[in-house]
């Protein structure tokens, strides 16, 4: 099931509500919760500036979160039976996107499809999208991370947070050596952490090169460090 008043909170939150035609980020003329006036519309008539009723608002945003509720449901196999926050979060996309640039978000689909939702949400920041809208995206990301599993121990959860943290701080990835030092752990301690961050999907490294230990929801930071390298 879907949680349609908290739905509903999410996206006006993001959207915002103008009763009054305005013209959105793009140049189309919009309004209410992120209504894009269509010609079929009978607000097709009205000028910028000009008015709608509450009524008509809460009509034409319960129009649009049914067709983003239709489309997600032929993008996403199995949609229905997909957690809350992932649904919400899906949902949320199309209304803003569009199905169009949502189908376009193909590693994306992948992800949510055989519900790696770490990676998805690595996948949502590695995009234009986030780049053009960055506190909305950020927004999603973290309730997309809230769906991904607590499944590491105490001392994984530790190695995780560090690599993070010096990749923060540095702009680089920290070597074994780095974490054992800053853990108080051995060279081996800290490369087995490693290794089951990795069996988990936490971290991957690319062989071969140096300091290439990368959060998988740092990838796109990451990818702008490697292509100055």
């Amino acid at each position: 099931m879907i949680d349609m008043e908290k739905l509903r909170d999410e996206i006006t939150f993001d959207e915002g509500c103008k009763l009054d035609v305005y013209l959105c980020s793009e140049g189309h003329p919009t309004v209410g919760i992120g209504h894009l006036i269509r010609k079929n519309d009978e607000e097709n008539e009205l000028q910028i500036g000009d008015a709608i009723n509450s009524a008509r608002c809460e009509a034409l945003f319960t129009q649009d979160v049914a067709i983003a509720c239709r489309d997600c449901a032929e993008l996403f196999s199995g949609f229905g039976a997909l957690p809350g926050d992932v649904k919400r979060v899906i949902i949320n996309m199309a209304f803003q996107l569009g199905r169009p640039r949502l189908a376009l978000f193909e590693r994306f689909r992948a992800a949510i499809q055989r519900q790696d939702f770490l990676a998805a949400a690595a996948e949502m920041l590695d995009s234009r999208w986030a780049r053009q809208t960055p506190e909305r995206v950020a927004r999603l990301h973290q309730r997309m991370m809230n769906a991904v599993p607590t499944n590491l121990t105490e001392s994984q959860q530790r190695v995780y947070d560090e690599i993070c943290q010096f990749w923060s701080e540095h702009s680089y990835a920290p070597s074994y050596a780095d974490l054992a030092d800053r853990l108080s752990l051995s060279i081996n301690a800290a490369v087995e952490s490693v290794r089951r961050l990795q069996k988990k999907g936490y971290v991957f490294q690319n062989e071969g090169l140096a300091r290439s230990l990368i959060p998988t929801d740092l990838r796109d930071h990451v990818r702008k460090f490697y292509a100055k390298s």
